[in-house]
């Protein structure tokens, strides 16, 4: 697999998406909390009320206020649902052709998503975490491409809490990045990305010649930056 097939990946999951789509949370407090019901009864009533070619309802990871769930969403109007039921779910379906729900507003305002910079679950509210197809279309994987030959590369620094941070999420796949990112940004102000230009993606596990080849001058590089900030006594690194 090459970027472009990533390119491509994405704009096939971009085109089958439907004009309205509702998420719900499906993370471990939302689903001890029925979400799965919900989702269930969500789908019902979508078919029911023949909206089945304009609404799509979709799992997604966490959606962040946990102790308000099950929650749900809706795109592209942007209105949160909390502490939605099975049995309330099918009034948002109707809400969406005139209706009033009977599911309790969300305030996306609330002081709980205005205080913080998402980092490891910034696409984690819009994607579903069982379809990587989801994940390339949301941007997932492209940072690691750059222009260049095969066994270029660059060394980019990310720091905890900045956009530069937020851009981390691009670099690992969904299922290694929150221990990832826990382990750097605990025992280190700032982190050291390396991308090097390969032919192919297909060597998964294994490195591509091209990466084989240049990893000694990648060692080398990380080192002297590791001894630098070794002579500045007041930073730390891992």
């Amino acid at each position: 697999m090459v970027h472009e097939d990533l390119i491509a990946i994405a704009e096939k999951e971009k085109a089958a998406r439907k004009e309205i789509r509702v998420r719900c949370c499906m993370a471990a407090g939302c689903l001890s909390s029925r979400s799965a019901e919900v989702k269930t009864a969500l789908e019902k009533a979508v078919n029911g009320n023949g909206l089945s070619e304009l609404v799509e309802v979709c799992r997604v990871g966490c959606m962040g206020l946990c102790g308000q769930g099950p929650l749900v969403g809706v795109d592209p109007e942007g209105t949160l649902y909390e502490h939605v039921t099975p049995e309330n779910a099918p009034s948002i379906i109707m809400a969406l052709t005139g209706g009033k729900s009977a599911a309790a507003r969300g305030a996306l305002e609330h002081p709980f998503f205005a205080r913080q910079v998402q980092v490891v679950i910034a696409r984690s509210r819009r994607v579903d975490p069982e379809r990587i197809e989801e994940y390339i279309a949301s941007g997932g994987y492209t940072a690691l491409h750059h222009d260049g030959s095969p066994g270029s590369w660059k060394c980019e620094r990310l720091v905890a809490g900045t956009t530069a941070g937020i851009s981390l999420a691009n670099y690992f796949t969904p299922a290694s990045l929150l221990t990832c990112a826990q382990a750097i940004f605990q025992a280190s102000p700032f982190a050291l990305v390396i991308s090097v230009a390969g032919a192919s993606f297909a060597y998964r596990e294994q490195l591509t010649p091209s990466v084989e080849k240049v990893l000694p001058q990648v060692i080398d590089h990380v080192g002297e930056q590791i001894a630098r900030l070794h002579s500045k006594p007041e930073q730390t690194y891992a």
